[in-house]
């Protein structure tokens, strides 16, 4: 099989069941160009918001993830999902859907918790680095999802802890307005 833990975490988001429904179909998708920090979409509108190296660029990551956390769909919403976004519908399946409740899927990089020696050389180089690429390579991405408000439900690491594979939920109760 060559499911990837990305692809694997989207199969677990969108219940197992849509996800080999879904295998060998076209999707319809509507692509827009949209600012992350003020979408134009109504709260809760997707099951599933993906952003993948992205965390780096922001200005704002903590906000940004707010405002992701504002277009995913809440739980408590009796098991209905809208299958017109976001993942494709379907029921909640394994630990990530458990709650039937909204997933944010991030894949980031940043620094590395496991290798501080890692993290120095980023921390030395990331100035001259986002300077010139706009991307702050060692930011802190475990921290700046638990700032946003959001529980980590399932993390892995890659490339000696540099690349961060995170599936993040809203914390009960939270607002995620700024």
């Amino acid at each position: 099989d060559d499911e990837t833990p990305f692809t694997a975490a989207a199969a677990a988001a969108a219940g197992a069941g849509a996800a080999t429904a879904a295998r060998g179909r076209f999707v319809s998708l509507d692509v827009r160009v949209e600012d992350a920090g003020k979408m134009r979409f109504k709260s809760g509108s997707f099951d599933t918001v993906v952003d993948t190296f992205g965390l780096c660029s922001y200005e704002d990551p903590v906000a940004v993830l707010r405002e992701m956390t504002r277009v995913c769909r809440k739980s408590g919403r009796g098991g209905q999902r809208e299958g017109s976004r976001g993942s494709g519908g379907g029921g909640g399946g394994g630990d990530a859907g458990a709650d039937d409740g909204g997933r944010l899927l991030l894949l980031e990089h940043g620094r590395s918790e496991s290798h501080g020696w890692l993290s120095n050389i980023l921390d030395k180089f990331a100035a001259p680095h986002a300077a010139k690429w706009g991307c702050y390579w060692n930011r802190d991405i475990p921290q700046i999802v638990r700032d946003a408000g959001l529980e980590i439900v399932e993390s892995r690491t890659f490339h000696f802890g540099t690349t961060h594979y995170i599936v993040a939920k809203p914390m009960a109760g939270l607002d995620p307005a700024p």
